[in-house]
Parts: structure tokens; sequence; C-alpha cells
């Protein structure tokens, strides 16, 4: 952001009331003039949005109304809070779609904060994309400005079984295979049913990628079986669960600092367990793994759960999860004893 110095103003050793009435006639004007823009810019019109729990859609409840808000004949425009959910909307929606991820790279999805200028790109899109379960909470700050009739929201999380309420689904392939791109396919085929057979080949040539990458996630961690995982935060719980690792996790709850006596918990299972690493994400300090790791003589090694879009190894969903596995392989180490 461009920060301009300000210049002094006119009659600015007035007298206090000569000054008042000078903001009076010029400066409120002003300020009403510029707050009425912006309201009409997130608004765009009036209307009431309703949500499904069962398919975790919500949109305006005209039937008439037309769904894709892109430009005519371009690409149908879409938004989502975190990479890895980008990736895959661009994979099931190829060339007829143009997708913004909302969260940068390294930026903690449960802290973020949403600028003005992202939320009239989410007011303008065709279709946004969250996690929900609390994860990306940030975007419910905008949400009674998101009145536009043609957005729909899919809020990946409603519906699926969560695991102590964690919204780290997208870890586990196997429920991004079956839950998250169907639902994403699902409503792309609503805002351009025209399209709905592309849409469908793609979901299925992903979902035989997402196959192969779950069966070489198996055979990579087959000798890893119940070996302790422990990570500052509770991201890597579904991964765990379907990969046979035991995950343990420092943070209490997601976005929280957890309490000595939680830590000295965690330090005493780390130990009994035979803890051989800890994990950190890019997303969070790495202080207090560092400092459990002296305690115990393990390594910190880092883990993404988000990527980095750009980034070889980082900038594709399934290249990100390699890039974990590895890691996880790496740090827990096949030929170590437990």
């Amino acid at each position: 952001m461009n920060t301009e110095i300000p210049k002094p103003v006119p009659g600015a050793n007035q007298h206090p009331r000569t000054r008042s009435l000078v903001f009076l006639t010029w400066g409120l004007p002003v300020l009403l003039l510029t707050g009425i823009t912006i309201w009409f810019l997130l608004h765009g019109g009036e209307g009431s949005f309703w949500h499904s729990p069962a398919n975790g859609l919500s949109r305006a409840p005209n039937p008439e109304e037309k769904l894709n808000s892109s430009e005519p004949g371009g690409p149908i425009e879409v938004v989502s809070t975190i990479f890895p959910l980008s990736d895959i909307a661009k994979n099931i929606g190829g060339d007829k779609v143009s997708v913004m991820t909302l969260i940068p790279p390294g930026a903690n999805p449960h802290t973020y904060e949403i600028s003005p200028t992202q939320a009239i790109l989410v007011a303008k899109a065709s279709l946004l994309i969250r996690v929900g379960a609390g994860l990306d909470d940030f975007v419910d700050k905008i949400m009674s400005s998101i009145s536009s009739r043609e957005t729909i929201i899919l809020r990946l999380t409603d519906g699926v079984d969560l695991v102590d309420g964690d919204p780290h689904i997208w870890l586990d392939p196997v429920i991004v295979k079956e839950r998250i791109v169907p639902a994403i396919t699902g409503a792309l085929c609503r805002i351009a049913p025209e399209d709905a057979a592309y849409f469908r080949k793609n979901q299925f040539l992903y979902q035989e990628r997402l196959d192969a990458l779950h069966r070489e996630i198996q055979r990579l961690l087959s000798n890893l079986e119940g070996r302790p995982l422990i990570s500052v935060h509770s991201a890597w719980r579904y991964f765990c669960l379907r990969y046979g690792l035991k995950g343990i996790y420092i943070e209490e709850f997601p976005g929280k600092e957890p309490s000595p006596r939680w830590i000295s918990t965690v330090v005493d299972l780390a130990k009994r367990s035979g803890a051989q690493a800890i994990f950190v994400e890019p997303q969070f300090s790495a202080k207090m793994a560092e400092t459990i790791a002296q305690e115990l003589g393990v390594e910190v090694y880092e883990a993404d759960p988000i990527g980095k879009e750009g980034v070889p190894g980082f900038n594709t969903y399934i290249d990100l999860m390699k890039h974990n596995v590895e890691v996880f392989r790496k740090a827990l180490g096949e030929n170590r004893d437990l």
C-alpha cells in the first residue's frame, strides 16, 4: 500500500469552531459518499442466503436468477480460502474456471484477516469454496456483505463426520476423492450445466490420480505403522488415521496456546511412545516445537498442510502430499527402532 505524506491543511491554525464548520461542509459528505460506495460494491443487491447442511451449498433463493456471475463467455470465477482447494477446483474446472486463493503462502488460516479488496472479489465470484468447522472463520465476517444473488458458497466440512471437530479433512486423499471432489464438481455443474459433461470427465480423471496417490502413500508408509507423529498443530489427524500413524498433538485446540500442564503431558507421552521427531508447519511458530524437541533430544521437521502456489513440489495438492510423505519417512525413518 502506498502511503502519502499528508500535506498541511489550509486553515489548520483556525479556531476549532471554524475547523468544525469546514469538516461539516467538505469532510462529512466525502466520508458518507465513500461509505455508500463501498457498501454498494460489496452488496450488489438484496437477498438472503439459504444453507443446506446436506450438501454444503449456500445461495440466494431466487430460482430464476443466473448462477454464473462471471463475464459472458468467460471462465467461472472461483475463490477458495486455501490453496489445496484451489488446485482441486482447477483440476475439475480446467480452462472453464479462473481460481483465486484468499490465504497467501505462510499465513495462518485460523487467524487470517480478509482484506477489503478480497471481500469485493468474493462478492463478485460465482463460487466460494471454504473448509468450515472453524478453520476459515474469517470469511464469516463478510458473509453479511456478500448479498450477491449469484454467489454459491460451498462449505466442505458440512455433512462430514468430523473427528473431534477437526476441519483438516483435505489431508486425507480418500476424503478428497469421495467428498471434496464430488462437492466441487456438483457446484460447478450447477453454475454451468452446459459444461457438466466436461466437469464430470475431469472429476473421473482426477479421482483416478487420487487413487494412485493413496496407494503410493500406503506403500511408502507401510513399514511405519504405529509410529508416533508428533506435531504442534493438530492438522494431521485424518492423515494419521488413514495411514496407521499415532498422532500426538501439542496444541490442545487450534490457535490456542497450550498450558504448561498440557505440554508436560505431551512430553511424557512422547517419551513413552519413543518419539523420533516433532513436526511444525510454516504457518505457525516453531519456537515451542524447538523447546520440546530439545528436551526430548529429537529433531524438528517441517510438514506443510497448505502448500505454496508457484513453488515446485508445493504447487499442486498431489505434489504437496508427496512432499509431506517424504518428510515423514525421513523423520520417522523406516530403519529406526521404536
